[in-house]
């Protein structure tokens, strides 16, 4: 038995034909009612993301010559939110934009609209409007479903200045996590304007409920740079481990400016959990200037249980291998280590640290004549090369 086709009533048929061209009709009209030397103004702002970079220079141009009239119009587009009406005008419009008719009546697919949007916002940036006038739509950017229209928004957020900082600060404290990542990005392209969001930003990083947070928080702190470290380093003795692990990576990349919580590195350099050493150690290392009795501090960790842990010790021991010689011992015993890197990198730090003491000598002339082959071949290189250079 064949089913029979879904008929619909006359009169609803008619009526949704006529909504239908109307609506198509509308659009038509309000492409065509306004133009800037010749062309609608959607034109002109599709073309700051044409592919060729002269579109793109001649579109910055000619916007610049009309700032007015594209801030007025570029404040109408942004401020215009679908509906759900429209939302499925605009697939319906999708799939009538492939076909024949729609191609001969010239039916813009709804893509266009979503990039008009979004060159709606890159054109405020190129504009740099007032913040009183951005505002407004600065919220509703920020909570675009549209991911890309985010970003943008959060771009002329960041041009605003210390004038953004109220909204940066709402926007780290908001539940939802994609609008804080745009504060994340706000506050990255805002430079050393940010530092007023520090302590927001901060909690941000030890709230986080993700396994990691976002990367970006690290680079935020990394450009806000001394002026974070106190925010960072003065939770140190409160924070959990999990957390402490967190201020640790924000505040390596803070380097010599984070000199004066190196009491915290060394005590983190001997918790019981292994990331803990590592990034202590990490941090010790990064935090300024170390003496030959400071740089001691890490010789423990070349007997640590755990590998990612005396691998992490030998590398940061090869950026000051000056002070490396009281540690010979250590490393001969790491040239039998099991894995691969661990010896490759004892080896070479074995090489490069200097010989002043006669007891030294003593421990590689023991070293060569054991029955590994491969300890005898890097102690015999070492010790030809102390025969060249005689310690003084």
């Amino acid at each position: 038995m064949s089913k029979r086709p879904l008929k619909l009533p006359f009169w609803l048929s008619i009526l949704l034909g006529g909504l239908l061209v109307l609506w198509l009709a509308s659009g038509l009209i309000s492409q065509k009612a306004i133009h800037i030397e010749g062309k609608s103004p959607n034109t002109h702002l599709l073309n700051l993301g044409a592919p060729l970079p002269d579109q793109r220079a001649a579109a910055r141009e000619l916007i610049l010559r009309h700032p007015q009239r594209f801030m007025d119009h570029c404040l109408k587009l942004i401020e215009s939110q679908p509906t759900q009406v429209e939302r499925w005008l605009a697939r319906l419009r999708g799939a009538l934009a492939t076909s024949s008719v729609g191609r001969w009546v010239k039916v813009a697919p709804p893509y266009w609209e979503q990039q008009t949007r979004l060159m709606a916002f890159e054109c405020m940036t190129l504009l740099d409007p007032s913040f009183s006038q951005i505002q407004p739509l600065l919220a509703i950017g920020i909570r675009d479903p549209n991911h890309q229209i985010r970003m943008e928004s959060a771009k002329c957020l960041a041009n605003q200045g210390e004038e953004g900082l109220p909204l940066l600060k709402t926007l780290l404290q908001d539940a939802d996590p994609s609008v804080r990542h745009v504060g994340f990005y706000a506050a990255y392209k805002m430079g050393v304007h940010a530092i007023g969001a520090v302590d927001l930003l901060v909690a941000c990083l030890l709230d986080d409920q993700q396994l990691e947070p976002d990367p970006l928080l690290y680079e935020v702190f990394a450009q806000l740079g001394s002026q974070a470290v106190p925010s960072l380093g003065d939770r140190l003795h409160q924070a959990s481990r999990p957390m402490r692990l967190r201020l640790l990576r924000a505040m390596i990349p803070l380097g010599a400016r984070t000199v004066a919580y190196q009491r915290w590195f060394l005590q983190g350099m001997q918790d019981e959990l292994p990331a803990m050493r590592s990034l202590a150690a990490q941090a010790f290392f990064a935090s300024g200037w170390i003496d030959k009795e400071a740089y001691a501090a890490i010789f423990p960790l070349l007997e640590d249980e755990d590998r990612a842990v005396r691998l992490k010790a030998l590398e940061l021991m090869d950026t000051r291998s000056a002070y490396a010689e009281p540690s010979v011992p250590s490393l001969l015993s790491l040239l039998n280590d099991d894995d691969p890197a661990i010896r490759q990198r004892a080896e070479r730090l074995i090489q490069r640290v200097p010989v002043e003491q006669d007891i030294t000598r003593q421990l590689f002339n023991q070293a060569a004549s054991t029955g590994n082959a491969y300890v005898q071949e890097v102690v015999t290189r070492k010790l030809n090369q102390i025969g060249q250079m005689p310690a003084s």
